[in-house]
């Protein structure tokens, strides 16, 4: 399922620039905990093939699709 869930944030990330945690959690059905920490896996330097950049801080934090 992370495999879907990857491919549903890459198509969502084509019509639009940003993903917050809220509407990746909605978007997958994840809590909103589990979410974040799958966004920041997603966007963490250190792991094979980071696909996500954070943007913003707290209230504000958003990802964007890595170049």
């Amino acid at each position: 399922e992370p495999t879907a869930r990857r491919a549903a944030l890459l198509t969502y990330l084509d019509e639009s620039p940003t993903i917050s945690i809220g509407k990746y959690a909605h978007l997958t059905g994840l809590s909103r905990k589990d979410a974040s920490a799958e966004l920041h896996h997603l966007a963490d330097p250190a792991t094979p093939d980071p696909i996500l950049a954070p943007s913003g801080t707290g209230t504000h934090l958003v990802f964007v699709k890595r170049k």
